[in-house]
């Protein structure tokens, strides 16, 4: 997982979402080693924000750090979001591995055994898997020829992905061999143009090129179906103030709200927020802009579990018939006192 500083640190609050997400990842052993990463600004944008790092990594010891599978690995200088995914992949040993970013969650349940053995089974057909913050659609980074062309691992042991020339940052399962490849073409781009090593630019930066070019070899799987809902939930770290979210409902959809169950004394429904929006959005405004969250609502505690976030309201709408309509998914975990 690789970490800086945003607002609402010193807390684990958003971190700590993303780690419980894990949970989801079906088959990874409990103990599977986990490289908690952080790199340090460049320099203090506001006063204090050295002492809120420092904060935060005393935080993450506290409660990670004494764990043995865990290891904090602190930058002593700024290395940029490539460097501190390198000085994690430096002490990694195993052959497959996972890049979280600490504010993209799991937002439902990934078949890690599958996914582990349709990659060993296909190993030149499918090298990296990517989880979409968006539904499995051409749009994006995801545009192009390449999007959901035929290949062997389509639908591998009962599990579909789809083909995309889409490299992204954003959490991907891949080998520690791709990514020495991947450092190869990161090293070789500066190379070229007579420039000092910049481990700030993402990987994206210099993959998503590599990746257009040859789709077959150094392009990426997205896990699911062309067309299935998003798997990560954006907790969008940069843009989220300490201990706060003033953002009202948008609409509580009726035919989920059907689906309310009572555990105890507590009230669960499903929610739809609107993010990033000066005002609520109409719900005739089937284009508008802006991303939408999907949230459990605890209405007795007051507070709210984000599941996934949507890139549109139209998309928000399809997502919500297909889950209405099959009465399967969130709906059906909402309907455990345990989920």
């Amino acid at each position: 997982i690789i970490t800086s500083l945003i607002p609402t640190h010193p807390s684990l609050r958003i971190i700590n979402q993303t780690i419980a997400s894990l949970q989801l990842l079906q088959g990874l052993p409990r103990n599977s080693p986990l490289f908690i990463a952080i790199d340090k600004p460049l320099e203090e944008k506001q006063p204090g924000d050295l002492d809120r790092l420092r904060q935060y990594i005393d935080n993450l010891n506290r409660t990670y750090g004494v764990l043995d599978h865990v290891t904090l690995i602190e930058a002593t200088e700024h290395v940029g979001i490539s460097g501190n995914i390198k000085q994690a992949l430096d002490r990694v040993q195993t052959k497959y591995l996972y890049v979280i970013q600490h504010d993209f969650a799991f937002a439902r349940p990934i078949n890690h055994t599958g996914t582990i053995q349709a990659m060993e089974q296909y190993p030149k057909d499918m090298r990296i898997v990517r989880f979409n913050k968006r539904s499995n659609f051409p749009a994006g980074v995801d545009k192009g020829d390449c999007f959901a062309m035929e290949t062997p691992v389509d639908n591998a042991n009962g599990l579909h992905f789809t083909k995309t020339q889409g490299w992204s940052d954003n959490n991907h399962l891949t080998t520690k061999e791709y990514y020495g490849d991947a450092f190869g073409f990161f090293y070789k781009f500066f190379s070229d143009k007579g420039k000092k090593i910049n481990y700030g630019r993402p990987m994206e930066w210099v993959m998503m090129p590599v990746a257009a070019d040859n789709c077959t070899v150094w392009g990426p799987h997205l896990y699911g179906a062309k067309g299935e809902p998003p798997t990560l939930l954006h907790l969008d770290g940069r843009n989220t103030q300490q201990q706060r979210d003033d953002r009202a409902p948008l609409i509580t959809d009726m035919r989920i709200q059907k689906e309310t169950e009572r555990c105890g004394p507590t009230t669960v429904s499903l929610e739809v927020v609107r993010k990033h929006a000066p005002s609520p959005l109409m719900v005739s405004d089937e284009d508008g802009l802006g991303h939408y969250e999907l949230r459990v609502h605890d209405m007795t505690a007051r507070t709210y579990t984000p599941m996934m976030t949507l890139e549109s309201w139209r998309e928000t709408q399809r997502w919500l018939g297909s889950m209405t309509t099959a009465n399967q998914g969130i709906i059906a975990a909402s309907n455990s006192c345990e989920a």
